[in-house]
Order: C-alpha cells, then structure tokens, then sequence
C-alpha cells in the first residue's frame, strides 16, 4: 500500500503552516521546510555566500541590495578599511507593511554602533504581529519575519560587521539585482593574494584555523587576515560570521569564485585562439572534401 502524501503552503495569525494531507495541518512555526531555504551572507573583506552556494570575495564601495523582495529589503554598505581593505560598514533593513503581521519600519545597523541597536529607526520596538527584533547579546541582534519565513542575524565583532540571512525558496527569486541572487560583477571579484612571505601566511593560516574554519572559508579567513592586518581580530569574526551562516542551515562552500588571475586569463584566451584555428582548419578541410566531391 502507497501512502500518498500532499503537500500545500498557506499561512495563518502571520506564521506559515504546512498541511501534509486534506484532514492534517501541521504548523511549522516559521518557513519552510530544511530543502526549501535559501541562504545568503555578506561578511569581512568582503565575502558574499550567494544563495547559489557560492563564496565570493568581492569589492565595492557604496550601497547595494543585498535582498529585496515583496516583504523586505536589505542594503548594505561597504567603506574602505585601511589601505588595501574595503568591510561592511552599515546594514539597513526595510520591513514593509503587511497587514496586521508588519508596519513599514527600517532596522539600521552601523560598524560604529556598540551596543547594536535594540529599536528600530524611529524608536519603535514593535512592528507588527509577524516581526519581532531581538537582542542575542549586545553585539548581535536577530530580525524574525514570520509572516515571510525568513531569519536574519546582525553581528558586530571587533571593526567587522556582518550579515546573514534565510528565507523561502519562494521569496529568493523576486528582484534580480539582489546580491545574493547574481552575485558581484566580474570585475568585482577579487583574485587570490599572491606574494606573501611564506611565514605570514602561515600565521594567517594558523589563526583561521583556530577559528575553527575550514575549505573556503579558511581561505576566506586567510584573506581578510592579510588584506586587513588584523590577525586575530579578522579571524574571530570571520569565524563568528561563519557560525552565524551554518546556524541558519547553510552548506559547507567548495572554493571561493574568484577574478581569475592575468596568466590564466592569458592562457584561457590562448586556448580560445588555438581552439578557433582547429575549428577553422577543420572547415576548410571539410570544404575541400565537399568540392571534391561536386567535381
């Protein structure tokens, strides 16, 4: 016998509700199921989880959507940071009204706030039945939207601020200039650093891995250590970051997607040239046969 299970979504008193059959409704509380969330963090100098997985380290200088969708928006800027450097410097998150379940309020975290800030913009502490602002320690705040099933978490360690954040399937898709959805422009990518003495390396190396970061964001780690100078403080938070990132579900990151250095542009573009003269020589080729053949 064959149970057939079906599977619906609505929701009810501004939480999200999943029913696995006409007579049974099971609440979830907030979202959707594990395989149907979407991930996505900004972080250090500057590194971007995209909601694809993906690990970039990017720079840019100013204001951009990190997410935008039909229930909320989340900007982030990023400033210069001594010579060589750029951090997220301020997270400016716009709730739209929704009903009862949210008011119109905007959440502003700033890289010179400590504590962070407790209240919305306009003093408020409420904004609606599915919103709730909470204070996890006076460093990290926590943003619920459970009308909208998404989390976001907001640090402050040391000179970094960082951003992460979950929400449906559904909602990650809405506006395609989102960060998290296309990710930085190429010519935003930044290539791996190269030139450094072996043992500053190595103390880099070993002050992330005492982060406890592996993969990717080991590499990450090691970036932002040499980039900024700040070896322990660049390493606890890019591993704080970090943990904020995998508490909301996301998967491990393979490699960082980086700007590809100018030898391997150099050689990518040489293979292209060699690959279009086969091509070539392979039609001419096939030309000569094909009029051979009419005589």
């Amino acid at each position: 016998m064959r149970l057939l299970i079906v599977k619906g979504w609505w929701y009810n008193e501004c939480n999200f509700f999943v029913f696995i059959s006409p007579f049974f409704t099971i609440s979830l509380g907030l979202g959707e199921p594990e395989e149907d969330w979407r991930q996505c963090s900004l972080y250090g100098d500057t590194h971007l989880r995209t909601f694809g997985g993906e690990l970039q380290t990017c720079r840019a200088i100013g204001a951009r959507p990190l997410v935008d969708n039909a229930y909320f928006a989340v900007q982030v800027t990023n400033s210069p940071f001594g010579n060589k450097a750029t951090v997220l410097s301020k997270v400016t998150v716009v709730i739209r009204a929704h009903g009862s379940c949210a008011m119109e309020k905007t959440y502003e975290a700033d890289i010179k706030d400590s504590p962070l800030p407790r209240v919305f913009a306009d003093g408020a502490t409420l904004a609606g039945k599915g919103v709730r602002l909470m204070t996890l320690s006076p460093n990290r705040v926590e943003l619920l939207l459970t009308h909208a099933g998404a989390r976001l978490l907001i640090r402050r360690q040391g000179d970094f601020l960082s951003v992460a954040l979950r929400l449906p399937l559904t909602l990650a898709g809405e506006q395609p200039l989102q960060l998290c959805l296309r990710g930085c422009s190429a010519s935003e990518r930044l290539p791996a650093p190269h030139g450094e003495p072996a043992w500053l390396l190595e103390e880099a190396d070993v002050a992330c891995r005492a982060a406890n970061l592996t993969g990717a964001y080991l590499d990450a780690c090691v970036f932002d250590v040499l980039a900024t100078g700040q070896k322990d403080m660049a390493a606890e938070a890019s591993g704080a970051a970090v943990a904020d990132l995998q508490e909301l579900g996301a998967t491990t990151a393979h490699r960082i997607v980086q700007q590809p250095s100018a030898a391997m542009e150099r050689r990518a573009s040489a293979a292209a040239i060699f690959v279009g003269l086969l091509l070539a020589a392979g039609l001419h080729a096939r030309g000569c046969t094909a009029a051979g053949a009419v005589r």
